[in-house]
């Protein structure tokens, strides 16, 4: 009996896998000469009779523009958030581990926070929690603290919005999930901010063939030290060779069982009973 894998038991991409002035002249004017005093010039006409030419209005210069108003932050571009971003894994109240993932695919989302038995994170989740809908970035604003951020609505299916605050400084993204329906206004509540990695190609994760689950690579499958190989029985990553993870598969009849796999393995088969 096949099981198609559903969870990659490895921290952070456990959770990743549970987841943009001129002058004029007139030539019939007189010529003008200066007057006796020098001040005004006069204008010679007919029968030596000099009369005062009217004086000609000095223009002063147009000032030079200014650099204008400072237009202000710019928002995060919908570009530039594209991609899965996962925390590390941070300690919890008992001895736990806690850590959440966020993806964004055009405009949609998918966020994951995982509570682990240990602070390694390196086992199956004890719960988790889970929203995806849509997306909004809205306006660019200045933190208490100096620092450019962009507000940021996550709209889960039949749930209320989530008003958070982003900012993402190259691969590093910094969210405040806030609390409750007011948006925070900067990152200094540590109980609701945290950093996020963007995962490469490489370490992302993905779905192919007849995988009905999320799997993925960390990047680090090469030192394992165990000896169980492709589809064989696991705990944790330690008891897999080297190039293969310890993931859950799950059959169409409801067994289950925890087998070493390689990234690329979409099913194995389940022993009789699971394990």
């Amino acid at each position: 009996m096949n099981g198609k894998k559903i969870l990659m038991y490895t921290f952070p991409l456990i959770l990743a896998g549970l987841l943009l002035a001129g002058c004029s002249s007139d030539n019939d004017n007189p010529t003008a000469v200066a007057g006796n005093d020098g001040t005004n010039p006069t204008t010679e006409t007919g029968g030596g009779v000099t009369q005062p030419s009217p004086t000609e209005p000095i223009t002063e210069p147009e000032p030079e523009p200014g650099p204008g108003p400072d237009p202000g932050p710019s928002p995060i571009q919908p570009s530039a958030i594209q991609g899965i971003w996962v925390s590390q894994c941070e300690k919890a109240q008992g001895g736990r581990g806690i850590g959440l993932a966020l993806a964004f695919e055009q405009k949609t989302f998918k966020f994951v926070q995982g509570l682990f038995a240990d602070t390694s994170c390196d086992q199956a989740p004890e719960k988790t929690v889970k929203y995806e809908g849509t997306y909004v970035l809205g306006k660019a604003v200045t933190t208490s603290s100096g620092l450019s951020a962009t507000e940021l609505d996550l709209k889960p299916k039949d749930k209320n919005t989530i008003k958070m605050l982003v900012a993402i400084n190259g691969e590093k993204m910094t969210i405040n999930l806030g609390k409750g329906e007011t948006r925070p206004t900067d990152f200094s509540d540590q109980s609701t901010t945290w950093e996020l990695q963007k995962q490469s190609s490489s370490g992302s994760t993905g779905s192919s063939g007849n995988n009905s689950g999320n799997s993925g690579s960390n990047g680090s499958s090469g030192s394992n030290s165990g000896s169980n190989g492709d589809c064989e029985p696991c705990k944790s990553n330690k008891d897999c060779t080297s190039g293969t993870q310890c993931y859950n598969f799950s059959a169409e009849s409801g067994e289950t069982a925890t087998l070493c796999a390689k990234p690329e393995t979409n099913s194995c088969p389940i022993p009789t009973g699971g394990s």
